[in-house]
């Protein structure tokens, strides 16, 4: 149960939260959204009520479940599934025989997670400039973004902080490998 609808005695410090979200349902042009709990409807003011409900409602459990329905929805985004594809930067340990000197582990361990971190932030960025494209997709219509269960300006968020993130890790490690970084992002992006 997500509350009661927002009442004009919900008070005054709430009213400024309503508007907001309003306005930013008003620019949603999907008419149904997945409501954290799974709820879906299709109606327009029943989604208008069912999130200012949800947005007003500031128990425990309820902000627990939204942000663990974000927490996934952004999981889902980053595409981790993905991650052993990056796999490749060992490939040079391997071939060197060098897969017991820690030091060199450590630091392929570390160019792992960033390509790991880099990929994902390529991905967020496909997404959020696919989304309308995705949005009209059978399939796609259901990823995160584009389905709404992870809100644009999350994603945002977490593509600023991953990406400059991302590169600045790869450039520590080496200047080389920050420009294969790099190289890697900007080929991407283009």
């Amino acid at each position: 149960a997500l509350g009661p609808p927002a009442t004009e005695d919900a008070g005054a410090g709430v009213a400024p939260l309503i508007e907001i979200v309003m306005d930013v349902l008003r620019e949603v042009p999907d008419p149904m959204i997945t409501v954290p709990q799974g709820l879906r409807v299709s109606k327009n003011e029943d989604r208008h009520r069912i999130c200012i409900s949800a947005a007003v409602n500031t128990d425990a459990g309820t902000q627990k479940s939204i942000i663990g329905a974000v927490a996934l929805a952004l999981l889902k985004t980053l595409r981790p599934r993905q991650w052993p594809k990056n796999i490749f930067v060992f490939a040079a340990l391997v071939f060197d025989h060098k897969l017991t000197a820690p030091g060199l582990v450590a630091v392929s361990l570390a160019a792992f997670a960033v390509f790991c971190l880099l990929s994902s932030s390529v991905y967020v960025l496909n997404d959020l400039a696919d989304v309308e494209k995705d949005r009209a997709h059978p399939k796609k219509r259901f990823r995160p973004i584009a389905s709404g269960a992870l809100p644009i300006p999350v994603a945002y968020v977490v593509l600023f902080v991953l990406a400059p993130g991302s590169l600045i890790a790869a450039f520590s490690l080496g200047t080389s490998f920050g420009l294969v970084a790099l190289g890697y992002f900007v080929s991407n992006v283009l």
